[in-house]
């Protein structure tokens, strides 16, 4: 299994310049010898009857980075035993969220039977699509089907992210966000408690106050890291997939995006690309444009990234 670092840096343009460098980022990615097509054969035959859950996740992980539609996976499940059929499910659910693959996985958690585990992760994976009324309704529902020592876990990990949310009401004044927001906060707070509890008080009530117009945002340092953080799954596994045909690959790929007012990104382009995988390059576009980013001056970034197989 291929050990490989993903380094990040970037700038932001805008009253000034600002440079931040990121530590590099362990990546691990399953390595696939076969012929793709005898790979996707023998990866669905395990889905349907895995011997371990090991095998299962290696299994996954062998269809997400060959890019199959996980509908395929899903009924190679569907098509196995019964009584684990949702223990499987949630398995690729889980593989094709870890690396970004917000869609698939979305479609293999709705296979799914609910619980506040999948609710969960469906929110994450509707929040990284930026589906943010969808994924409050997903927060909302693993919270309050949730109990015990279950949903204080869900509630400590939903938690971050609310507090994300707020910040970009107030960056930007989006009101998608506070409407995101308000009902996540309002369920989570009768299960809370001390400190956990005072902070969602205090979420709620910045929530309530006017914005404030007298200055414009723009986008800080903190919250680009934020908002790359959510995308870094997705990014990680553009890199995976490429190694998958080019073991050895590495080099740099620049982006610069052209962000405007409310955070909406109006381009991404490629500078320096000294991989020449064009793929590759435009999985990394792609990723990019998902950014969700809070501002009310529109603002340049420069995006580096340092592509190294060990």
């Amino acid at each position: 299994m291929p050990v490989l670092l993903l380094s990040l840096s970037y700038a932001l343009c805008a009253a000034g310049k600002l440079e931040v460098e990121e530590e590099p980022i362990e990546v691990k990615v399953t390595q696939i010898t076969e012929r793709p097509d005898v790979a996707v054969k023998e990866a669905l035959e395990i889905v349907k009857k895995p011997a371990s859950d090991a095998q299962l996740h290696q299994a996954a992980r062998v269809c997400a980075l060959l890019g199959i539609d996980v509908t395929l996976a899903i009924a190679a499940a569907k098509s196995g035993p019964a009584d684990s059929l949702d223990a499987r499910l949630l398995s690729l659910g889980d593989v094709y969220l870890g690396l970004g693959d917000w869609a698939n996985a979305e479609r293999a958690l709705k296979a799914t039977r609910p619980s506040p585990r999948v609710h969960e992760r469906l929110g994450h994976a509707l929040r990284a699509q930026n589906r943010f009324a969808d994924a409050s309704k997903a927060f909302v529902a693993a919270v309050e089907s949730g109990d015990g020592r279950e949903l204080d876990a869900i509630v400590a990990r939903i938690a971050p992210v609310m507090g994300e949310w707020v910040l970009d009401y107030e960056a930007a004044n989006l009101g998608a966000m506070r409407s995101a927001a308000k009902p996540v906060l309002t369920a989570m707070l009768p299960h809370q408690a001390g400190e956990g509890s005072e902070t969602t008080k205090a979420w709620l009530a910045r929530l309530e106050q006017p914005h404030d117009k007298s200055s414009r945002s723009t986008l800080t340092a903190a919250r680009f890291k934020d908002a790359l953080a959510v995308q870094l799954p997705a990014l990680r596994a553009c890199f995976a997939r490429a190694l998958v045909q080019e073991p050895n690959l590495k080099g740099r790929i620049e982006l610069k995006l052209a962000v405007a007012d409310g955070g909406k990104i109006t381009s991404v382009t490629t500078a320096t690309n000294t991989t020449n995988v064009k793929p590759l390059q435009a999985c990394f576009e792609q990723r990019a444009k998902a950014l969700n980013l809070a501002t009310e001056t529109p603002v340049e970034v420069t995006q580096v990234f340092v592509l190294n197989p060990l």
